[in-house]
């Protein structure tokens, strides 16, 4: 099983910036922060905003697939991406309250360009799973209805379905 951090990583450091493909038709790209581990591995500083498939802490390479990477060791970590055409900061400040009580963070995305707010959510879970993730998202639902979200890295990001199971 992965260990997970439940602490934020210290942004205070010095990293590097990779550009990976979203996949698909769209042709986008997202830079995301990363630590060099060698010349082939690097580790997800921050949960990425559009990205699927990764979360914060993630060890992976550079793959000659459609994804772009492939990820070799999870961090322990969901990424839950909240999209919204509003501006981000109050959704982002009311899901940084509803997920501290179950040890969540917000990070990576929230201070993108893309509008996401993105909230880390260490492994093991709460004692009932993913309903009290659901349920934080439901709250965060009832009070912005415009906004739309996904766990990043639960489904296979190739169909948007098969649950990754690593958890």
């Amino acid at each position: 099983m992965p260990s997970a951090d439940p602490e934020k990583p210290d942004e205070s450091q010095e990293f590097e910036l990779l550009s990976l493909p979203l996949g698909g038709d769209s042709g986008g790209q997202e830079a995301v922060p990363v630590d060099a581990l060698d010349s082939a591995r690097y580790r997800l500083r921050a949960s990425p905003g559009l990205l699927l498939g990764m979360a914060a802490g993630d060890v992976f390479c550079l793959a000659a697939n459609e994804t772009g990477f492939e990820v070799l060791e999870r961090a322990g970590n969901l990424c839950i991406q909240i999209f919204t055409r509003e501006s981000p900061g109050p959704i982002a400040e009311l899901a940084a309250q509803l997920f501290a009580p179950l040890g969540g963070y917000l990070d990576g995305g929230h201070t993108s360009a893309s509008g996401a707010s993105v909230v880390v959510m260490p492994v093991p879970l709460p004692a009932d799973g993913f309903g009290s993730v659901e349920a934080a998202v439901e709250q965060l639902l009832e009070q912005y209805p415009a906004a739309e979200w996904y766990f990043a890295n639960v489904y296979d990001p190739h169909d948007g379905e098969t649950p990754l199971n690593w958890w």
